[in-house]
């Protein structure tokens, strides 16, 4: 069994950590950020990336997608010494919700061909009843 990189997150993110752009933008997704965020793990293969995201919470969690695997991307570019909004997922087909229930984890798969060095990859997880949000950090090259 191959082993994952743990990107766990022990606090509660700041949306701050983030580009400016997306908490302007997601600024209705945010009001509050996640109690507990969940467990994010990583680990890449041939030509993809592999993420296992495992909701730690004692209540589910809430993401939009395309499909249960495929959840709504943002993703930033490090310029000029920050980090900038680059481009996010706007499925003109719609996107639907999903939810991860507590103690459950989800794998989302990326071609490797979308990450190049100084980019970083994100998504928006919410709390079951939308009161709590965060931007979470699902992969970034080093």
């Amino acid at each position: 069994m191959k082993a994952f990189l743990a990107v766990t997150c022990f606090a509660v993110l700041s949306t701050a950590v983030f580009s400016k752009d997306w908490t302007e933008i997601l600024l209705d997704d945010l009001r509050a950020p996640l109690v507990q965020p969940p467990k994010v793990e990583t680990r890449k293969e041939k030509d993809e990336v592999i993420v296992r995201v495992t909701n730690v919470s004692k209540e589910p969690l809430r993401y939009f997608g395309s499909s249960s695997d495929h959840p709504q991307k943002f993703w930033e570019e490090f310029k000029a010494g920050k980090w900038v909004a680059a481009g996010w997922d706007f499925c003109g087909l719609g996107l639907t919700t999903f939810l991860i229930r507590p103690e459950e984890t989800v794998e989302f798969r990326f071609m490797k061909l979308f990450f190049e060095k100084d980019r970083r990859l994100l998504t928006v997880f919410s709390s079951g009843d939308w009161k709590h949000g965060s931007i979470i950090l699902l992969y970034q090259e080093n």
